[in-house]
C-alpha cells in the first residue's frame, strides 16, 4: 500500500500541481485577456468619447442649422405674407387706377363738351355784343334824332306862339 500511496500522492501532487498550472496559466491567460480588453475598453472609450464631443459638436452645428432654417421659414412665410398683402394691394390699385383712367376720360371729355359750348357761347356772347354795340349807337342816334326833332317841336311851337305874339322872324 505504500506504492499506492505514494503513487496517490503522487498523483494528487501532479493532479494539485496541473491544477494549480491550469489556474496560473489561465490566470495569466485571463489578466492578459484582462489587460487587452481594458486596453481596448480604454482606447473605445476614448473614441466614444471623441465620437461623442464630435457628435456635440455636430448636434451644436446642427441645432444651430435648425435655428437657421426656422428663421428662414419664418422670413419666407413673413415675405410671403406681404408678397400676398402687396400682390392685393397692387390688383386693387390697378383696378383703382383703371376707373381712375375712365373718370379722367370722361372729365376730358366733358371738359372738351364744356370747352365746346363755351366756345359756343363765347361766339353767341361776342355776337349779341356786337348786336347790343349796334342797337346802343342805333339808340343814340335815335335819341338825337327825337333830340334833333323835340327841338324841331320847340321850335316850331316857340314860332307859333310868338305868332301868336307876332315875332315870326326865327326859323327852325
Amino acid at each position: 500500500m505504500g506504492f499506492m500511496k505514494k503513487n496517490i500522492n503522487f498523483g494528487l501532487m501532479i493532479i494539485v500541481l496541473a491544477t494549480l498550472i491550469g489556474f496560473t496559466g489561465f490566470s495569466i491567460y485571463y489578466q492578459n485577456t484582462y489587460l487587452k480588453l481594458s486596453k481596448n475598453y480604454n482606447s473605445k472609450v476614448t473614441e466614444l468619447d471623441g465620437l461623442s464631443n464630435a457628435l456635440k459638436t455636430e448636434k451644436a452645428k446642427l441645432n444651430q442649422t435648425s435655428l437657421q432654417l426656422q428663421i428662414k421659414e419664418e422670413r419666407e412665410q413673413d415675405i410671403g405674407t406681404k408678397y400676398t398683402v402687396l400682390k392685393e394691394q397692387k390688383e386693387k390699385l390697378e383696378v383703382d387706377k383703371s376707373n381712375l383712367q375712365a373718370d379722367v376720360a370722361q372729365k376730358n371729355q366733358k371738359i372738351l363738351q364744356i370747352s365746346a359750348e363755351f366756345d359756343k357761347t363765347s361766339i353767341e356772347l361776342l355776337s349779341t355784343q356786337n348786336q347790343l354795340d349796334i342797337a346802343k349807337r342805333d339808340i343814340l342816334d335815335l335819341e338825337s334824332s327825337v333830340n334833333s326833332w323835340k327841338n324841331k317841336a320847340n321850335c316850331w311851337q316857340n314860332k307859333a306862339n310868338k305868332a301868336d305874339a307876332e315875332e315870326a322872324s326865327v326859323s327852325c
